[in-house]
């Protein structure tokens, strides 16, 4: 529902047309045309929400068996801020809504859901015609309007237990439900597909390849540049002739520092992202093993069984 008016009154091309609705709400009404009375005087209500707008809303719901929504709406004209110059309308509305919401209040049936079969440390899930009840209030006596309802109990690892029921104004009922254990295998392909960590596997692997690739790169260009820097400095057994020279040479040690370094964690993360691939790709049961050794001075061999 729309929260009543308590400020900006509305204007006065406003007030016409919500007296126009609330006469067509009550042509309808005669006509026992009760959705579409609910239709017009929701239109006035959105308009003015005032008590005796909000009253027309509860009396079609009422007519509907929403009786829900209509107690709601009564609770809503019963809220409505007092006010001295208020006119005798509203506080005449007022006075209605909060005797008959108190009436209607005895005639919404309640239905207590009472759930055996749960594993211990699971959740319980509970809904009530496709809506979630919050875990706290999943079994405590949940309010209905009169008619056919479907309940819904559920956890990760037992199968849907549900019911159908028809309940009628004043009517109090319990609805047992038991969850039923779905099987450890069906449970453990649904915890680990291998599709979906295969997927994962495989991105994972693609971007540690990427990244590894790069650290190649990057290696080879400060390698080349060492060299270069190596044979400009010509200091022979690192002896050089001058300040320049082995300032020269300092460059090159440095740049085939950070070339070693960039070549080990270029080929450590290449070798592993090669590997995650081969394992994502491969659906196969077996385990598969991975053991990665050095392979000269500045890299890894990837060995396994896939």
């Amino acid at each position: 529902m729309i929260p009543l008016r308590a400020g900006a009154e509305p204007s006065p091309q406003e007030k016409e047309t919500a007296r126009a609705l609330m006469d067509q709400g009550d042509e309808r009404f005669e006509e026992k045309n009760y959705a579409a009375a609910l239709q017009a005087y929701a239109g006035a209500h959105a308009i003015m929400r005032v008590p005796t707008t909000a009253l027309e809303v509860a009396k079609a719901q009422e007519a509907l068996g929403n009786l829900v929504e209509a107690r709601d709406a009564l609770l809503e004209a019963v809220r409505y801020p007092k006010s001295p110059s208020e006119p005798a309308a509203y506080t005449a509305a007022r006075v209605e809504a909060e005797r008959h919401a108190t009436l209607l209040g005895e005639r919404i049936p309640s239905i207590v859901v009472k759930v055996d079969g749960l594993p211990r440390g699971q959740d319980l899930h509970v809904s009530v015609d496709g809506v979630a009840l919050p875990p706290a209030a999943a079994l405590l006596p949940i309010r209905v309007n009169p008619g056919r309802h479907r309940l819904v109990a559920s956890s990760d690892v037992t199968h849907d237990a549900s019911k159908d029921v028809e309940l009628s104004e004043h009517q109090n009922i319990t609805v047992a439900l038991s969850l039923k254990a779905r099987p450890a295998s069906e449970t453990t392909v649904a915890a680990t597909s291998p599709e979906s960590s295969g997927s994962t596997l495989r991105t994972v692997g693609m971007i540690g390849a990427g990244v590894g690739f790069a650290g190649l790169v990057v290696g080879t260009m400060f390698g080349l540049q060492a060299s270069s820097k190596q044979d400009a400095a010509d200091c022979p057994n690192n002896v050089c002739r001058d300040d320049a020279a082995a300032s020269t040479l300092r460059a090159a040690n440095d740049a085939a520092t950070i070339s070693t370094v960039a070549f080990i964690a270029g080929g450590v993360l290449t070798a592993g992202g090669a590997t995650l691939w081969l394992l994502g790709s491969s659906r196969s049961s077996k385990t598969a093993t991975v053991r990665l050794t050095p392979a000269g001075p500045a890299g890894l061999l990837a060995v396994g069984t896939f």
